[in-house]
């Protein structure tokens, strides 16, 4: 027997060595890498929240890869609360304590599905974020945060793309954006919050989808006005605002504006229906619209510019408002206006005054020198309680159709046109004679309207009407008066000037 065991000696050494050295070859062999696609579902006890996004499993664990391999996890984990970091774009309350249910540190498309509890925290710099059918809720925070974890000198850019109907709720701003903030999609998103619908540091896009927003403070607000910034661009999808309990409440020092920039707004398509206790489209710079449609409520003004607010295209129809647009210089080439305002239809301030009170938010305040209104197009329809077309500068007139109805019985004086540094119309058509809401006023064939508000008078400015012929207007059919055209710019009281005694909240004529 130890005869045997000495001769197998000799080939059990052999198998020992050769072993080893299989085992160095292995640990030698190039590393191979597996790129994966993670499906991760976080169970909480009353929500799930499915996240779907791409990750590289050999940048995760520092390695290079020789071959790759796409293989889909799908790993459940309880929800661990995290602490947002610091997000201050407006110098307000950062959101130290809000509870994070993910953090996106990587740049680009990240698709949220289902419910989710908690902050979308978004620290990567460019950011598709898709929403297809999430129910994002987040009780102490905003529901979606962009900060871009590089600091504040790198811009960070972060688009939501909205895919089928998605519910966004947020104890701050429902979508805040640290500085680029793009809304597109063809589905929705119904968002509730606190402060702002929507929130962006420096500018603000909606290209497409379907937003229903209610807001404590501001529908959509971007950019701060004492720094200057603040770009918000409508180009397209459809906008449901309530702001600040809408335009049948009293006024709150939280603000309610419907839209709100710090600076400049470009309009160039979309639908939006805004109902606000303050400004339903604020702007610290200017305005300029050359397509789209608005419907408008508002305690305050429906549009308001602190300098210029330009419209060549489009349809603006305000319900309700204290004044309907303002600005320091207006211009008005194309599209459809029709406004109901308690005091100035359209009013153009500014001068040596530099400011008019407000209606519920008391002084607004515009960019001064030389003001004027200048109408060359569209359709202009003013039912006033108050001036019809009022400008603390220049009135020019030169084309379109303007059609002026002033309730004097709620008013404090009546002028259809009037202006403090002269200007020209065209040949106008003025008349004082009583009619009610509903009745069908006609200028022979050439031009009609059915009247949506009680009248005592009215100017009519017409495209083909000429200076110093008479005119037979008609009521429901039956002639009502004649009147000759003019081109004076008048006041159709006798006694309307620029320094009244101020309506409601003590703002002073103008």
């Amino acid at each position: 027997m130890k005869r045997i065991l000495r001769a197998l000696c000799p080939l059990l050494a052999l198998l020992l060595l050769f072993g080893a050295c299989s085992v160095l070859n292995k640990s030698l062999e190039p590393t191979t890498t597996t790129t994966t696609t993670i499906t991760t579902t976080t169970e909480a006890t009353t929500a799930a929240n499915t996240q779907t996004e791409t990750e590289s499993a050999a940048q995760a664990n520092g390695q290079t890869s020789s071959s790759a391999a796409t293989t889909t996890t799908t790993t459940t984990a309880p929800q661990t609360a995290q602490t947002a970091l610091s997000y201050d774009p407006e110098d307000d309350a950062a959101e130290d304590g809000a509870t994070v249910a993910k953090r996106i540190t990587t740049s680009g498309t990240h698709t949220i599905s289902g419910a989710v509890n908690g902050q979308i925290l978004v620290l990567a710099q460019n950011v598709t974020l898709v929403l297809d059918g999430a129910v994002i809720t987040c009780n102490n925070g905003s529901a979606i945060l962009g900060k871009d974890g590089d600091g504040d000198a790198s811009l960070q850019s972060l688009t939501v793309e909205l895919r089928g109907k998605n519910t966004i709720n947020g104890a701050k701003h429902g979508i805040a954006g640290k500085d680029e903030l793009i809304i597109t999609g063809s589905g929705s998103a119904d968002i509730t919050s606190v402060k702002d619908g929507l929130h962006a540091g420096d500018s603000l896009t909606i290209k497409g989808g379907t937003l229903n927003i209610t807001a404590g403070s501001d529908g959509a607000e971007c950019g701060n006005s004492d720094e200057g910034i603040g770009e918000i661009s409508l180009a397209g999808g459809v906008v449901n605002i309530t702001a600040g309990g809408g335009a049948g409440a009293t006024a709150a020092s939280t603000g309610g504006k419907g839209i709100k920039s710090g600076k400049d707004i470009n309009i160039s398509g979309g639908k939006f229906n805004i109902s606000s206790v303050d400004d339903c489209v604020h702007a610290n710079g200017s305005i300029s619209m050359s397509n789209g449609s608005f419907v408008l409520a508002s305690a305050d003004d429906a549009m308001h510019a602190d300098s210029d607010l330009t419209v060549n295209g489009g349809s603006i129809d305000v319900t309700k408002s204290y004044e309907g647009l303002e600005g320091t210089n207006i211009s008005i080439g194309g599209g459809t206006i029709k406004i109901i305002s308690s005091d100035d239809g359209i009013n153009a301030a500014g001068g040596t005054n530099g400011a008019t009170g407000g209606g519920w938010f008391g002084i607004d305040i515009f960019s001064g020198g030389d003001s004027g209104i200048t109408i060359s197009g569209g359709e202009v329809i003013l039912y006033t309680a108050s001036d019809g077309v009022d400008s603390n500068g220049t009135l020019d007139i030169s084309g379109g159709t303007v059609a002026i109805f002033i309730d004097t019985s709620v008013s404090r004086d009546g002028d259809a046109t009037d202006t403090e540094s002269g200007g020209t119309i065209q040949p106008a058509l003025y008349g004082s004679t009583s009619l009610s809401s509903g009745t069908k006023l006609a200028v022979g064939n050439i031009w009609s309207v059915t009247l949506e508000a009680n009248v005592t008078s009215f100017c009519l400015i017409l495209p083909g009407v000429v200076n110093g012929q008479s005119y037979t207007i008609t009521a429901n059919g039956a002639t009502w008066l004649t009147t000759t055209a003019t081109t004076t710019i008048q006041g159709m009281m006798g006694g309307g000037n620029a320094g009244g005694m101020g309506g409601r909240g003590g703002r002073p004529m103008h």
